[in-house]
């Protein structure tokens, strides 16, 4: 996984944005050790994370078609729906109603 991710330091180098360079070169540095620790990976992901959503430019310059912006809008609903089943008075276990909501909603940026 170490070699994957090395790889993309070249690609981060070609689009001439040093900060992302920079950016990836420290996850690189950081990398965590395949032994290591869940709160070890977690915190680079993290990390990982803040660094895709940075550079990611999502949302901007970008206008929707009607039809996006209904599936949209059926999505949020559907996924409300789903969130309020899991953890209303349903019978699945707390393991299982965290797996479902984690996998409904992207995690909020900080």
């Amino acid at each position: 996984m170490k070699a994957a991710f090395t790889e993309l330091i070249p690609i981060a180098e070609a689009v001439e944005i040093p900060s992302l360079t920079s950016a990836m070169t420290n996850l690189l540095r950081d990398f965590p050790e395949e032994d290591a620790s869940t709160t070890n990976w977690c915190l680079w992901a993290k990390r990982l994370q803040d660094a895709m959503q940075q550079y990611l430019q999502v949302g901007y310059d970008h206008t929707m078609e009607p039809e996006d912006e209904q599936a949209l809008e059926d999505y949020i609903y559907l996924a409300s729906l789903i969130a309020d089943v899991a953890l209303g008075d349903s019978q699945c276990s707390p393991e299982f109603r965290r797996k479902i909501i984690e996998s409904l909603f992207l995690p909020p940026s900080t």
